[in-house]
């Protein structure tokens, strides 16, 4: 890297990973900074919104400006603490800029999930654990209840992989997961909304909520507000999907 244009990539691409992976405001524009300021830029001036990146670093009298627009957002926690491995790394200049870019270009591509049937077993325990928490203590709804995290893990890495927009990917997964609760024989209806809850509790943004928190007490407010209104969505959406199969298939409930 023999300019400093190519240089400044590589804080830019470590801000697009973490960002593109649900890292907090703050952090993503904390480790540009950081990385910059590694590199010998004298002055950074970094802009992180959820939808995009504006970062300028000022070195020898040369200011050098980046935008990145950041289109897909997901929860890569693995991908967070590996970029901010990386960072530490760079920053003690324990790393070289070449060794540090070809790293952050692996994990660009690099997929954010486990195996789809791991993720549905993990899924399916977390539905089980939600279901004893509601007081399900018979075979039969622990069973339907395991199986709908299953189903919902499963529903939703299809989706994904049928680029399916995010909002009516959830609005389909509390759907089928309705469908699929209202048709199961031999459960009692009285037990039958505990057994919906302990999958639908698994579709719950709790990492975005949790985030738009701590952001908003950041004072980053634009982005606090945004996530914030995402995650109420993604909680309309799924109510959405629940009430329409509600609507649909009446008859189960009586």
């Amino acid at each position: 890297m023999d300019t400093w244009m190519e240089r400044f990539q590589i804080p830019m691409l470590a801000g697009e990973i973490l960002l593109t992976n649900g890292a907090e405001i703050f952090r993503v524009e904390q480790t540009i900074e950081r990385m910059a300021q590694a590199l010998g830029a004298e002055r950074s001036d970094v802009l992180v919104v959820l939808s995009g990146i504006q970062a300028s670093f000022s070195v020898q009298q040369q200011v050098y400006t980046y935008i990145r627009r950041v289109r897909m957002r997901r929860t890569g926690l693995r991908l967070i603490a590996q970029v901010n491995q990386i960072s530490r790394e760079f920053c003690n200049h324990t790393m070289s800029n070449e060794e540090a870019s070809h790293q952050l270009h692996a994990l660009l591509t690099a997929p954010s999930h486990t195996a789809p049937l791991r993720k549905a077993m993990a899924s399916s325990c977390g539905a089980l654990a939600f279901s004893l928490l509601f007081h399900l203590r018979l075979p039969i709804p622990l069973f339907y209840a395991t199986l709908n995290g299953f189903l919902a893990s499963l529903i939703v890495d299809l989706l994904n992989r049928w680029k399916i927009p995010e909002y009516l990917a959830t609005f389909l997964t509390g759907f089928l997961l309705t469908c699929a609760t209202l048709l199961y024989p031999q459960l009692d209806p009285s037990r039958l909304d505990r057994v919906l809850l302990a999958a639908l509790f698994l579709l719950l943004p709790g990492v975005p909520l949790t985030t738009s928190i701590r952001e908003l007490t950041n004072g980053d407010l634009i982005s606090g507000t945004a996530r914030m209104s995402e995650a109420m969505i993604t909680l309309i959406t799924i109510a959405a999907g629940v009430y329409t199969a509600f609507t649909l298939l009446p008859g189960r409930l009586l």
